[in-house]
């Protein structure tokens, strides 16, 4: 019989009304919640507690569905695997509790990135109306050995600039990470998505980010020869929501690719470029329609990637 206890506390869990509500209206559910778990013989019993916000006696109606995120490229699916309905009578203060059983237990490995949300929608008697998510996992096995890297002290990198690096890492087959400096975003969500184990400390044989990907985000340890410009080979390796990585290869005619590159980079379109390299550059969306990337040198012609 296996059995584990988890107590997880979440002090900012998301409101998801807040960005729908007049400026000033006071939320009606404390952000402060509290998850608990236990498994045992692969199901999970899970207990919620929520904090009413009410200036007045009066009913609520509190709506929790628990649900995972699968991630593809371009779309995310969720799955609902629970819900609960309660209808109480509350007053300011007044916590609400719900409970849930999930069979099986769908546990998160670097393999299976399983991260469970509950989310919840409250509609008092007065007609206001609030809602709040908040995410919790449970840990499965950690793997027999570590693939890992230190990631940089980067604190001007953004969410998307943090979720690239990371694909990109997990694409390389790297499946835990350290931090050695602050960051400017938690990087701890992402790495649970992608499916990173995120480490206190180096363990022994972890590398360096620049032992895996080089400067541009390029996959290094490959045989690179001399030659001149003959043809281009473009990829996007990521493409978020509004930044994508646009990376070009220079080879010879022989395919080999050619070091050190003189590539200039332009954009047209609603996108502008950032941290432009010697083979690759982020574009960075500012509205709908197709933007054109053009890499250039000054005598081996041009190549044009529409995104």
């Amino acid at each position: 019989m296996r059995r584990s206890v988890f107590i997880i506390l979440f002090a900012a869990a998301l409101s998801l009304a807040a960005a729908a509500q007049p400026a000033g209206r006071k939320a009606l559910v404390a952000e402060d919640r509290r998850i608990e778990t236990e498994v045992e013989d692969g199901k999970a019993q899970v207990r919620l507690t929520l904090t009413a916000i009410s200036e007045e006696l009066q009913v609520g109606n509190f709506v929790t569905r628990i649900l995972y995120r699968e991630y593809e490229p371009g779309k995310i699916i969720e799955h609902v695997v629970a819900e609960s309905r309660n209808v109480e009578r509350v007053w300011d203060g007044k916590e609400i509790l719900q409970t849930f059983e999930l069979d099986p237990v769908l546990y998160w490995t670097p393999e299976t990135p399983t991260v469970f949300v509950a989310r919840t929608v409250v509609q008092y008697a007065d007609g206001s109306k609030d809602g709040c998510e908040t995410s919790f996992l449970f840990r499965g096995p950690a793997p027999e050995s570590l693939s890992g890297v230190v990631l940089p002290a980067a604190d001007s990198l953004d969410r998307e600039h943090w979720d690239c690096l990371l694909t990109l890492l997990k694409r390389q087959g790297i499946n835990a990470v350290a931090q050695t400096g602050s960051a400017s975003f938690p990087v701890g969500e992402l790495c649970d998505r992608i499916g990173l184990i995120l480490c206190d400390k180096p363990a022994e044989g972890f590398q360096n980010v620049s032992d895996i990907l080089d400067e541009d985000y390029f996959p290094v340890g490959r045989e690179i020869k001399s030659g001149s410009i003959a043809k281009f080979g473009v990829t996007t390796a990521y493409r978020g929501d509004s930044l994508s990585l646009v990376q070009v290869q220079a080879m010879d005619r022989m395919g080999n690719l050619v070091p050190n590159p003189a590539l200039t980079f332009s954009v047209a379109g609603p996108g502008s470029l950032e941290n432009v390299g010697q083979a690759s550059a982020f574009v960075r969306r500012s509205g709908p329609g197709p933007i054109t990337v053009t890499v250039s040198t000054k005598t081996r012609g041009k190549v044009i990637i529409t995104l």
